[in-house]
This record gives C-alpha cells, sequence and structure tokens, in this order.
C-alpha cells in the first residue's frame, strides 16, 4: 500500500509568518486539527505542523499545563486573556518542526511508523522538488488498515511471506 494512494491531496497550508490568530480561524474554517506550515505559498517546502495541541500549549501557561487542578480556581473568562496574549505570535514559536517527510511511494507501513512516533500524528507528503503534494494523518492510516483487514486491497501481500497470512488461512 503507497502512500499516493491514501494520502488527502491539496492539504490546508499557512506560511511561517502568520500569526495564531491567522492559523486558528483557518483551522476552525477547515474544520481541521493540523496544518502544515510551508515557507511561501509558492515554493511550498514544508517546514512545520502546527496542531490544535500546539495551540492549547501555547496559550495555557505552564502551571496550569504542570497541575490541571490548579485550573479550577481560574476566572470564567480567563482562556480569552490567555489567548490575545498571544493571538500575534507568530506560528514559526509555536509550531513543530518537520523532521521527517514521506516520498509518495513510500509504504503506509511506513506512514504509520513515522507517525506513532510524532507528536503531530501526522506526516508532510512531498514530491521530488521537496514541494508538499498531500499529508498523511491517522484517518488515512485509519483507512489503510481498514482496507488491509476487510481485504479490500492488500496489493503489497502475496499471502505466502507473510507470517499473519499462513496463520488467518490456518483458521479458515
Amino acid at each position: 500500500m503507497k502512500v499516493s494512494k491514501y494520502m488527502k491531496k491539496n492539504p490546508i497550508v499557512i506560511q511561517v509568518d502568520q500569526t495564531l490568530a491567522e492559523v486558528v480561524e483557518r483551522m476552525i474554517k477547515e474544520k481541521t486539527n493540523t496544518i502544515v506550515a510551508v515557507d511561501s505559498h509558492e515554493n511550498l517546502k514544508p517546514v512545520g505542523m502546527v496542531t490544535t495541541l500546539c495551540l492549547i500549549k501555547k496559550v495555557l501557561p505552564d502551571y496550569l499545563e504542570d497541575d490541571p487542578m490548579v485550573s479550577a480556581f481560574e476566572r470564567p473568562g480567563q482562556l480569552t486573556c490567555f489567548s490575545l496574549k498571544y493571538k500575534k505570535e507568530p506560528i514559526s514559536k509555536i509550531m513543530i518542526e518537520c523532521r521527517k517527510t514521506l516520498d509518495p511511494d513510500d509504504t503506509m507501513v511506513e506512514a504509520a511508523a513515522y507517525a506513532s512516533k510524532s507528536i503531530t500524528r501526522s506526516l508532510p507528503v512531498v514530491g521530488q522538488d521537496g514541494k508538499l503534494i498531500g499529508i498523511v494523518d491517522r484517518t488515512c492510516i485509519k483507512k489503510a488498515i481498514y482496507n488491509s483487514i476487510f481485504k479490500i486491497e492488500n496489493p503489497d501481500c502475496d499471502h505466502n511471506n507473510c507470517d499473519v497470512c499462513w496463520r488467518e488461512q490456518d483458521k479458515d
């Protein structure tokens, strides 16, 4: 199973010089929890990922992250105060840097393995020129697992060299 079959094409992107306010507005509009930060809309080189968790960790003071029970003593409008403090913060200070990108010819096994270790649980997919062409997220991986289990497609398994396939055939 290749990444190209399961990746989401034309992922939502932002530029690294955009602000937290611009990004959260875009995330709400696009109904997404992850956006790829690129160097520019022309180059489309992925440089980072911004997730909802990135936003939370930025606006929430450390003392609340360290001891969430203290949040019960905060004023009802305190999240507004925390959020407004960082609304002009550039995304370059909030994003998680891209340490790994996928190639469309990589396998979904590789995508799942790297995603399991990634804080964002999503990985950008780049073409030969290094430009962003897609993203593999948890939903993409879940669809590949589903297709594997229900045998909708499994072109990478020849049912001869796979321990799991042999064990499954013995049960029939």
